[in-house]
């Protein structure tokens, strides 16, 4: 007895600890379990969760899938990405556990926070759409010529000195009079 409530206790260590949340429904899509870091992530309590049914959680605006009835129906793993009244987007995946009559007997889901990893993502959409925006101004500025118009050789001189200086990364300090041309 004492080693069968050692074991039981180690095990659920290992699965309120676990990086993920961990939520578990019956045969019938109702939930039996759920671990410290699905109550954390989600903001549910346990009495949030355990004895309601998945389908009745989705109805009361709780989450907005639930992976316990298609596996049921299934009988297959399934995957998805689910959000929680909270605001909370997760990956969801739903193991089906059989008994020894290949029937569902548990439905085991592994949700993981994606949250900060959609906001990631949404930062780098809005950095690739301005570096492609600054890459195009920087070809149409390359491509267009701006025709200087000069007679002296003092003048031709300073074209090429602005064509070698343009192609390095430096500021450029022009002094002259005004209207000599400095634009």
């Amino acid at each position: 007895y004492e080693a069968l409530c050692r074991e039981n206790k180690e095990l659920r260590a290992a699965h309120d600890y676990s990086g993920e949340g961990i939520v578990m429904a019956d045969e019938r899509g109702v939930y039996v379990s759920c671990n410290e870091t699905y109550m954390r992530m989600t903001g549910l309590a346990w009495h949030d969760t355990v004895g309601k049914n998945a389908m009745e959680m989705i109805a009361l605006g709780v989450k907005d899938y639930a992976s316990a009835p298609a596996v049921l129906a299934t009988k297959q793993p399934q995957y998805a990405t689910q959000t929680f009244h909270s605001g909370l987007t997760t990956n969801l995946r739903g193991i089906p556990v059989f008994d020894d009559r290949g029937e569902v007997w548990r439905v085991v889901a592994y949700i993981r926070d994606i949250s900060e990893l959609e906001s990631i993502r949404n930062e780098l959409a809005s950095s690739r759409e301005k570096l492609n925006s600054l890459s195009q101004e920087t070809e149409w500025l390359q491509g267009r010529k701006y025709p200087l118009l000069f007679a002296s050789q003092s003048m031709q001189a300073v074209r090429d000195q602005v064509h070698k200086v343009a192609k390095v990364d430096s500021p450029v300090l022009i002094l002259g009079e005004t209207g000599a041309g400095k634009e």
